[in-house]
This record gives structure tokens, C-alpha cells and sequence, in this order.
């Protein structure tokens, strides 16, 4: 019997948001990262240059809705099925 191959209780296994195999962890990493740049630019140029980077309060309003339409069409498309 392989030393690997047998399951021990007491042998030190890593927790599950330390394993890298099978996790999503590397496929979202690097789209974080880079979300994350960018708002730190984002708040940089607003605290320290004074450049107000917003949108319209209207433009919420309609992209929620908008957003509620495409959810409502996806769910009633996946119950047809």
C-alpha cells in the first residue's frame, strides 16, 4: 500500500481555503488584482487631485432595472427548459 493512498485523521491536512487544486482561487485572482488597481487609482485621483469620478443618479435607476429584466428573462427561459 502506497504511503498516499490510506486516509489518517491525525496527519496535519491543510484547510480548505489554503488548497489551491480544484479551487476558483486562481481563475478570480487576477481580475481582483486588477479591480483592485484600479479603484486604488480611482480613490487616489479623487482624495488627492480632487477629480470627482460619479455618475448620474438616474443612470442607477435605470441599469437596476435593466438588470432586473435580464434576471426576470433568464429565470423564466430556465424554468421552460
Amino acid at each position: 500500500m502506497n504511503r498516499n493512498s490510506y486516509y489518517n485523521p491525525y496527519s496535519y491536512q491543510r484547510p480548505h481555503f489554503a488548497r489551491w487544486k480544484g479551487s476558483v482561487i486562481p481563475k478570480v485572482l487576477p481580475s481582483t488584482i486588477v479591480v483592485t488597481i484600479f479603484t486604488v487609482i480611482v480613490c487616489i485621483l479623487h482624495l488627492n487631485v480632487g477629480i470627482n469620478l460619479s455618475i448620474p443618479s438616474s443612470f442607477v435607476v435605470i441599469l437596476s432595472f435593466v438588470v432586473g429584466l435580464l434576471l426576470t428573462y433568464r429565470t423564466n427561459t430556465a424554468y421552460d427548459r
